[in-house]
C-alpha cells in the first residue's frame, strides 16, 4: 500500500528503506535489466565481427605466438576500414579419427578458405571437389611463377559416383589444386614441422581475394594494405 506525502515524513530512516525495497526496487532492478539486454544487443549488432580469411592447417604444429601475430598482420593487411574482421590460421585439424570429417564439413559449409596440409590430403579434397583449380583464381603471371610448385590432381567428375568414405581418387581432370610451400619463409616463421606443405584454396572460398592475397603474402610478395 502507498502511503501519503505527510506518512512518509514520519518515517523513520529504516522504515523508508524498507517501503523503498518493497514498492519501487524490484521495478527498477526489472528496468535496468532490460535496458542492458538492450544495450548489449545494440553492442554487439554494430560490433559484430566478420571472418575475412580462415585458414585451415592439417596435422601440423604451429607456434602459438607467431601464429597469432601473423594473423595480426594480416588483419591489418585485408582491414576494410573497420576492426571488426579477423583472420584466423586453425591448425586442429588432423587426419586421424575424425579430422578429416571435421575438415569436409567446414569445407561444405564455406567455412574455409585456405588449406594447408600434405599432398595427400589436397590430392583427396580436390578429387572430391572441395579444391579451387587455380586456372580460375591466377593471372598468367601467377600462373607462370608458381608453375614449378604446382600440385596437380585429377578433379572431380559430375558423374561420379563416389562417396567421401571410398579411397578412391577424383575421376575428374588433371589440373593444379594447390602450391607447394616448403620453401616459403613466411610460413617457416610459424614453427611448422609439415614437410612438403602444399596450400590451395578452399572451391569458391567466401573471401575468395584474401584468399589469392595469402597466396602471395605466402610467396614473399610485399603486399600493400588497405
Amino acid at each position: 500500500m502507498k502511503i501519503e506525502k505527510n506518512q512518509w515524513k514520519i518515517l523513520s530512516t529504516r522504515q523508508k528503506i524498507t517501503y523503498f525495497k518493497d514498492y519501487y526496487l524490484f521495478q527498477i532492478l526489472c528496468t535496468a535489466v532490460g535496458i542492458a539486454i538492450v544495450v548489449s544487443l545494440c553492442w554487439h549488432i554494430l560490433h559484430k565481427s566478420e571472418s575475412i580469411l580462415y585458414v585451415a592447417v592439417v596435422d601440423d604444429i604451429l607456434n602459438d605466438e607467431e601464429t597469432q601475430k601473423v594473423e595480426q598482420e594480416l588483419e591489418k593487411i585485408f582491414n576494410n576500414g573497420t576492426d571488426r574482421t579477423f583472420v584466423t590460421i586453425d591448425d586442429s585439424f588432423y587426419t586421424d579419427g575424425d579430422g578429416l570429417n571435421k575438415l569436409e564439413v567446414y569445407l561444405s559449409n564455406h567455412q574455409i578458405d585456405l588449406v594447408i596440409a600434405n599432398e595427400e590430403v589436397i590430392r583427396t579434397f580436390a578429387g572430391y571437389g572441395f579444391m579451387q583449380d587455380l586456372n580460375t583464381v591466377m593471372d598468367e603471371d601467377e600462373l607462370e611463377r608458381n608453375t614449378n610448385q604446382f600440385l596437380y590432381a585429377a578433379g572431380y567428375k559430375e558423374n561420379d559416383d563416389i562417396s567421401f568414405e571410398d579411397k578412391e581418387t577424383g575421376q575428374g581432370e588433371i589440373l593444379p589444386y594447390g602450391v607447394n610451400i616448403a620453401d616459403s619463409a613466411e610460413y617457416k616463421k610459424l614453427g611448422t614441422i609439415l614437410k612438403n606443405p602444399v596450400v590451395g584454396i578452399a572451391n569458391n572460398a567466401k573471401n575468395m581475394q584474401n584468399a589469392k592475397i595469402f597466396l602471395k603474402w605466402l610467396n614473399g610478395e610485399k603486399i600493400v594494405e588497405k
